[in-house]
């Protein structure tokens, strides 16, 4: 494995190219600008003809699946919804977790 800090996390992948996939944002956020420039394009542009903009949306959902690293290789970090409240739950106050 890579040291190497991926440029967004695989959540936030997964829901950018479910809310915006047809406008190419889950691309941008992970450096693939090429694919991001398309989708966008077709978004956009390819309302004129209004197929595009689906074929970019299902283009965007296969991603969201099939993705799993960044525009420079490397691998999406992944969090740990669970650990992540245990973590919170056990900074908090004592005085917040009795209300």
């Amino acid at each position: 494995m890579s040291d190497a800090t991926p440029r967004c996390s695989r959540p936030v992948y997964i829901v950018a190219a479910v809310l915006l996939g047809s406008l190419g944002v889950h691309n941008f956020l992970a450096g693939r600008t090429k694919p991001g420039f398309i989708q966008l394009a077709m978004g956009t542009v390819g309302w004129l003809v209004l197929v595009p903009p689906f074929l970019a949306a299902m283009w965007a959902l296969y991603e969201a699946i099939t993705i799993t690293e960044d525009g420079e290789g490397v691998p999406f970090s992944s969090v740990d919804l669970a650990e992540a409240f245990e973590k919170a739950d056990a900074q908090r106050p004592e005085a917040v977790k009795a209300a």
